[in-house]
């Protein structure tokens, strides 16, 4: 949350609230393995490790390819960061994905509807959709996958 407030302000995402918190992320996931933990948002090690790289290295590949495309910026590496601590909290699958389904939704909407309010084209920090996406997520995933995708569900396999 603090990296979003950053970014909305400073358009950048520190990476004190983001790649440090990775390991956190897996150590938490060890834990959760250890423990025993069988709620909705426990994952493994290695559902931790997989979600914090997948997402990170298709991130980046898409910033790769629009830079390049494009000649210019589109997506930060903070952006790319903070997904990483995402997928290490939450795992690829539903995780992630959703977090990264839903911010881009959510951020694409916003977009459009400031563009056409103030009649120009502006930067738009990702960070803040992503966050808000996943505080939707870690609170209401579980109701929101099993209720409105039920048809996802075996490719979103929820505990």
């Amino acid at each position: 949350l603090v990296g979003a407030i950053v970014d909305l302000k400073c358009y950048i995402i520190p990476d004190e609230v983001s790649i440090y918190a990775v390991p956190v992320g897996i150590v938490g996931a060890v834990a959760m393995e250890y423990l025993g933990y069988e709620g909705w948002l426990a994952l493994g090690w290695r559902q931790s490790v997989v979600g914090a790289l997948v997402v990170a290295l298709f991130l980046a590949f898409v910033s790769l390819v629009f830079r390049a495309l494009r000649r210019r910026e589109g997506l930060g590496w903070g952006d790319v960061k903070l997904m990483m601590m995402i997928g290490a909290f939450l795992g690829l699958m539903p995780g992630a994905w959703f977090v990264l389904i839903v911010g881009s939704i959510g951020g694409s909407v916003f977009g459009i509807c400031h563009m056409l309010i103030k009649r120009r084209r502006m930067a738009l920090p990702f960070g803040p959709a992503l966050a808000l996406a996943a505080i939707v997520y870690i609170y209401y995933g579980d109701i929101l996958i099993r209720r409105y995708l039920p048809a996802l569900e075996a490719w979103l396999p929820l505990s």
